[in-house]
């Protein structure tokens, strides 16, 4: 079949360069196009392409077995500095300036070749969305009850500040709603919507829309939930002084290596731009727990109701990775 188009008009397609290009409108066309040149219609579509590109592993593997797990690299330094007493927060982020002055900086004088470690996802987005479902769950998991979370967002170091917005929604919006593509949107949409609005006497909690930003001038933000035997709710303010603050501990890292001397043309979707951009190579570690909790202490009261009877009573042990305490029961002495 052959498709002979009115006025002799054919099909036209527009290629956009790199850089990218404004959106074409019909307003457009008309202005810069006499009618009887312009095309059959404006279909607007979404250009891709696909190449075969020899990919050398080499460098990944490097950055994996030396870097990261290597002798004196990421994990090893992290842990060195968690054992003298810092938060697990404050070591990584150290132990990426250490990493980049003494094993990356060498390296670009030496051979010629950029890398640069960040503390963070090589996506600003991706670095406060996912710092909050980590704390998020990391405060779920806490045996603390009826106390405050406090859940910090900064924008990932290697990134302009640019503004991020958190929505989690109420459940019975939720069911109405396509369940999103990405999976950290989606395990953002699982959570649920709870505002608290008395935290202290008779609090009265609601299922309302939950809106978090961080805005273009904002470097970090604590945002705030209280935790009760109803779940995690949410705070619009910060908190009294006299509450008290949930122990939690979020182990779980996120940091990108990028070779900056190397680029490819890629199209970014954050964007809708088409550009040259580094190399990026990602790394998500979760840190174990190395240092044991210290051991309880009981003090053990026989047969205070009757034969065979006996109460145990000991002192909350403060450490923060207690997940429960086990009892074992031997039927004589020197037994278990």
């Amino acid at each position: 079949m052959k498709y002979l188009p009115a006025n002799n008009k054919q099909p036209e397609v527009w290629v956009f360069p790199p850089t990218g290009a404004e959106p074409i409108t019909k307003e457009i066309f008309e202005k810069a196009i006499p009618p009887e040149k312009q095309p059959l219609g404006l279909y607007s579509i979404r250009p891709g392409f696909s190449l075969t590109k020899n990919y050398d592993l080499t460098e990944y593997d490097v950055l994996t077995n030396k870097i990261i797990f290597g002798e004196n690299g990421f994990v090893q330094e992290v842990e060195k500095c968690e054992k003298t007493g810092n938060p697990l927060q404050v070591c990584v982020s150290a132990t990426v300036d250490v990493i980049n002055k003494k094993i990356f900086e060498p390296l670009k004088i030496k051979q010629e070749v950029n890398f640069e470690l960040v503390d963070g996802p090589c996506n600003n987005e991706e670095n406060i969305k996912s710092d909050f479902l980590e704390y998020y769950a990391a405060c779920s998991e806490s045996s603390d009850t009826n106390c405050i979370c406090a859940i910090p967002l900064k924008q990932a170091a290697q990134n302009d500040a640019s503004p991020v917005t958190i929505e989690l929604l109420p459940d019975e919006t939720k069911q109405s709603l396509p369940r999103p593509r990405q999976g950290i949107d989606q395990s953002l949409a699982e959570i649920p919507a709870k505002i608290i609005r008395q935290s202290s006497a008779n609090p009265q909690i609601t299922q309302e829309k939950i809106t978090i930003s961080i805005n273009e001038h904002e470097r970090e933000k604590t945002i705030y939930f209280y935790k009760s035997a109803d779940g995690l709710s949410y705070l619009n303010e910060n908190p009294a002084q006299t509450q008290p603050i949930c122990k939690i501990s979020k182990r779980t890292f996120k940091v990108c290596a990028r070779r900056l001397d190397r680029e490819y043309t890629v199209f970014d979707e954050n964007t809708g731009i088409t550009a040259a951009r580094p190399i990026e190579y990602k790394f998500a570690l979760t840190f174990p727990d190395r240092t044991a909790p210290l051991p309880v202490t009981a003090e053990v009261f026989p047969e205070p109701i009757g034969e065979g009877s006996l109460i145990m009573k000991w002192k909350k042990n403060e450490a923060i990775d207690i997940m429960r305490y086990d009892i074992f029961f031997a039927p004589s002495e020197g037994e278990l």
